[in-house]
């Protein structure tokens, strides 16, 4: 978790790197989830993995009728 108070004090680059390195990240603010940061090849693979899913649902529902 990371406080957004971090992104005002310059900080974001240092979390980005962490992101990038170490995983997602949430984002809280006044002590709430606000955000999650994810790198951009994650978050490519979630896409993926969701596409794959609903074409493997599709195709599974087609051949079912």
């Amino acid at each position: 978790m990371i406080p957004f108070s971090e992104f005002n004090r310059g900080q974001a680059g240092k979390i980005f790197d962490e992101v990038k390195n170490n995983g997602a990240k949430i984002v809280v603010k006044n002590n709430k989830p606000k955000c999650v940061l994810v790198s951009v090849n994650d978050y490519i693979k979630m896409v993926d993995e969701i596409n794959d899913n609903r074409a493997l649902l599709m195709a599974t529902d087609r051949m079912s009728d």
